[in-house]
């Protein structure tokens, strides 16, 4: 019982971690989340002859949604023990307001800007990665049934 009750905590830490993760990341000036970025840059342009500027844009547009997919399938246990069947609508509805939060809150660092097409982007990361929960979950649940069907 102590086990389990341990692993609910946990599952309700994982989200509020990736959160300020991703709330740092906002709060780096645009120079600096630029750098940061370049490290990979490098690597897709070693193994591409493409434009930089279309390199570092794809680059952290991607960033942006393995975030927040990574956000969405965090989200999808704590969120669904508490709501029930609509779990994954009120966990899709809080991933996609906090990314509007997070656009707000770059208007305030220097350099970056809210961005509308952003805050679609991460709403979409939120929707896959609780996607990819729920069908992870139903695997899980489809081997649980089968196991207990052997017995």
């Amino acid at each position: 019982m102590g086990e389990e009750k341990n692993t609910k905590k946990i599952y309700k830490i994982i989200p509020v971690l990736i959160m300020i993760f991703i709330f740092v990341q906002s709060a780096f000036p645009a120079d600096l989340s630029s750098r940061e970025s370049g490290l990979i840059v490098s690597l897709v342009r070693h193994f591409l002859d493409a434009d930089p500027e279309t390199i570092t844009y794809v680059v952290r547009k991607c960033a942006h949604f393995i975030e927040y997919l990574a956000l969405g399938w965090s989200l999808l246990l704590p969120v669904t023990n508490r709501f029930g069947r609509f779990g994954g609508l009120y966990a899709w509805v809080f991933g996609s307001l906090y990314a509007v939060t997070d656009e707000i809150h770059q208007i305030f660092v220097k350099e970056r800007s809210c961005e509308l097409s952003d805050v679609l982007l991460d709403s979409a990361g939120v929707l896959t990665g609780l996607l990819i929960a729920f069908a992870f979950s139903m695997i899980r649940a489809g081997r649980q049934s089968h196991k207990e069907e052997a017995k």
